[in-house]
């Protein structure tokens, strides 16, 4: 499965301070599944809402536990 999220303000210019997020989520094992997320952008988490970020993440998510 996968996902795309993307942030941008109204003004088109060097000072544009938008976002891209790419998620992909695969199975591994029955209820357990690999997650893989990329974000390159403005605004990941508040600390460093007016820094640009660069990030790859890599996990284990756990699926229909009830």
């Amino acid at each position: 499965m996968a996902g795309a999220t993307g942030r941008a303000n109204l003004r088109f210019n060097e000072d544009n301070h938008g976002a891209v997020q790419l998620d992909y989520t695969f199975s591994l094992h029955n209820q357990l599944r690999g997650y893989v997320q990329v974000f390159s952008g403005y605004g990941e988490s508040l600390i460093d809402y007016d820094h640009e970020v660069n990030s790859l993440g890599i996990g284990l998510m756990l699926s229909n536990w009830l």
